[in-house]
């Protein structure tokens, strides 16, 4: 039987500490840049700088939705949802950009859940 890796646990607070941080829990984008290993060699990744100009600006959209939420709840008033429909071909990153903004927002909010709906 296999053992489990001994857990590193000033690693595993560090990466808590910055993924809950308002920096990346408020920004999809920052946390994008910061979990996955663009440019490194070796990886599917190697090639990219980052996510592709057209799903960053989404993923800046979403940043500006969570600030004007805290600011409304802050303030008592409703909050808004978050919707978002993206018709074109296929391969320009779709589904990578919904992974994207799921993991960011199930790593960024413990308890929390997420609903994906896709029309046919």
């Amino acid at each position: 039987m296999n053992a489990l890796p001994h857990p590193n646990i000033e690693y595993d607070t560090a990466l808590l500490q910055n993924i809950l941080s308002p920096a990346m829990a408020d920004n999809p984008l920052a946390f994008t840049k910061y979990m996955y290993r663009w440019g490194e060699e070796g990886t599917p990744l190697a090639n990219c700088t980052g996510p592709r100009k057209w799903q960053t600006e989404v993923c800046l959209e979403i940043a500006e939705f969570v600030q004007r939420n805290k600011e409304a709840k802050r303030l008592g008033k409703p909050l808004g949802v978050y919707k978002l429909a993206i018709a074109s071909a296929r391969g320009i990153g779709k589904t990578a950009l919904v992974a994207w903004i799921t993991y960011w927002f199930l790593s960024t909010r413990i308890g929390c859940t997420v609903a994906i709906s896709k029309q046919r």
